[in-house]
């Protein structure tokens, strides 16, 4: 090789990985202010077909329970801090086929959520694979922590 055309190497300074407080103080720049006091909510995602429901801001890993339902628990205690119900749009639809039905749980657009729950386990099939006094028992749980909170009304979109 001809060491006339040899080019040393160009350094390129590494930039620092900023410290989790230097990244925290970055993000609140961005996002603003930090929120200091958690409050439980509901959130109707009707994109993604679902109803959300969130009463603590902890870390959470989910558990599904069934095609409806998924319940988010603490990572640190294994308390229910939220839940999922999917598949609104079938659960629906399922009412709609019995008038009577839905015009009980739904009313002005709004549902209890035990009535929906009451539903939605009414007309599924218990051979899912799982113990259905268990599934039984979560449902009870989130809607008992759904009316602790006063999270126990949900919106819906009839479509």
């Amino acid at each position: 090789m001809d060491e006339s055309r040899r080019t040393e190497p160009k350094c390129v300074p590494v930039q620092c990985v900023p410290s989790d407080q230097e990244f925290a103080a970055r993000i609140f720049e961005i996002v603003g202010e930090q929120v200091e006091h958690f409050e439980p909510y509901v959130f109707n995602n009707t994109e993604g077909d679902c109803i959300e429901f969130f009463v603590s801001d902890d870390d959470y890993y989910g558990e599904w329970i069934d095609a409806y339902l998924t319940v988010y628990r603490s990572q640190e205690t294994d308390e229910i801090v939220g839940f999922v119900i999917s598949n609104v749009k079938r659960i629906l639809d399922k009412l709609s086929e019995q008038q009577s039905a839905m015009a009980f749980v739904i009313d002005g657009g709004k549902a209890k959520l035990r009535s929906l729950f009451v539903s939605i386990l009414s007309n599924r099939n218990t051979d899912t694979g799982k113990d259905w006094e268990m599934v039984v028992r979560e449902y009870r749980k989130v809607v008992e922590l759904a009316e602790s909170n006063k999270l126990d009304e949900v919106e819906l979109v009839c479509a």
